[in-house]
């Protein structure tokens, strides 16, 4: 893996928020001026169905995402056992606690905080954990939540704010990550298709799906 880039897992069963983890997290480094590729596992539809995604950044140009993870956030006994051996030397398995009881890496109960809250579904679990591990301060993690949702923001910054303290002792700013020198501009892939239509010159483009 190149230098200076890091990369992020988290997994989960279909319906725990895995597509919401990496968005923010994709929001994190993006706001830090990093260069970001996010790439996902060809999702299962069944609820209850294993899901994961990959967001890998660095301070400059990335054309790919690499599954040698500094972080992995596995929400699930299924994510930890198919994901434990994707960690780079180093690395820091993060695991919800609920499901696997003891085991090797940092437990956080996740799920059992979740159902203090209207609505659960892991919310903004994943990342507090990621905002921990940084060095981020609860104030950027505010922020960082009114910005993500619209809707149900007290409950969604109360229990970040819960996970963000069971982790912060155990994994506060285990990594340090240079400031990139990008925009603070995310694209998804279909966005990035249509961009380079009009920069072609092309007047007519027909979406599918």
């Amino acid at each position: 893996m190149p230098r200076h880039v890091f990369s992020f897992i988290v997994g989960g069963k279909a319906g725990q928020g895995v597509k919401t983890a990496w968005i923010v997290a994709s929001r994190v480094f993006v706001e830090m001026g990093r260069d970001t590729f996010q790439n996902d596992d060809y999702p299962s539809l069944i609820r209850g169905g294993h899901n994961f995604s990959v967001v890998s950044t660095a301070p400059g140009a990335i054309s790919s995402h690499y599954m040698r993870a500094q972080i992995v956030v596995a929400l699930g006994k299924r994510s930890y056992e198919l994901h434990r051996d994707h960690l780079a030397p180093g690395g820091l398995m993060v695991y919800n606690s609920d499901e696997l009881g003891e085991a090797e890496g940092v437990g956080l109960p996740i799920s059992s905080e979740d159902k203090k809250y209207p609505l659960p579904g892991l919310r903004m679990g994943v990342a507090a954990v990621l905002c921990a591990a940084l060095g981020l301060e609860r104030e950027y993690l505010d922020g960082l939540i009114a910005r993500s949702y619209r809707r149900d923001v007290e409950n969604n910054l109360a229990y970040a704010l819960a996970i963000y303290e069971a982790a912060r002792p155990r994994l506060f700013g285990r990594f340090s990550l240079a400031r990139g020198e990008g925009g603070e501009r995310l694209l998804g892939g279909s966005e990035a298709v249509a961009l380079g239509v009009v920069a072609g010159g092309l007047d007519l483009y027909f979406p599918t799906r």
